[in-house]
C-alpha cells in the first residue's frame, strides 16, 4: 500500500501520536482537577466542530474540483510529453490526497457523533439544544 504523503513529510507519525496522547491526558487532568467544571469550556470548543467539518468538506469539494479541472487542461496540452504525465502523475496523487483527506474529516464527525452518543448513554450527561451537554 502507498504511503500518504503526510508521513512522508512527518517522518514521525509515532510523535504525533504522542501528542495526541498527551493532549487527552491533559484533558482529563484538568476535568479531574477542576471536579468537571471545565466541561463547559470543553462544550464550548467543541460545539463549533460539525460547523468546522462543514466548512473543510466544502473546501475539500472545491479543491478536488480545481484540481480536476487542471487535471483536464493539463492533459490536452502538446508539447513535452514526459513533462505532461509528469504533471498529470502529480495532480492525480494530490487528487487522491485530498479525497483521503476528505474522508479523514468525515471520520472525525462520525466519531464526535459516536462518543457524544455514548457519553450521554454511559455517563448520564443530557444534550442541550447547541449539541453541548451538562450534567
Amino acid at each position: 500500500m502507498r504511503q500518504l504523503n503526510i508521513w512522508v513529510k512527518v517522518k514521525k507519525p509515532l510523535l504525533i501520536g504522542l501528542y495526541i496522547l498527551v493532549s487527552l491526558i491533559l484533558c482529563f487532568a484538568v476535568l479531574h482537577i477542576t471536579n468537571g467544571a471545565a466541561i463547559k469550556l470543553f462544550d464550548t470548543v467543541l460545539a463549533v466542530f460539525p460547523f468546522f467539518v462543514t466548512a473543510a468538506s466544502a473546501l475539500t469539494w472545491a479543491l478536488f474540483n480545481y484540481i480536476e479541472g487542471v487535471l483536464k487542461d493539463v492533459s490536452e496540452l502538446e508539447g513535452a510529453q514526459k513533462k505532461i504525465d509528469k504533471a498529470i502523475n502529480l495532480l492525480t496523487d494530490l487528487k487522491n490526497e485530498v479525497i483521503s483527506n476528505a474522508a479523514f474529516i468525515i471520520l472525525l464527525l462520525i466519531l464526535d457523533a459516536l462518543f457524544n452518543g455514548l457519553s450521554s448513554l454511559y455517563w448520564g450527561i443530557r444534550p442541550l439544544r447547541s449539541g453541548c451537554f451538562y450534567l
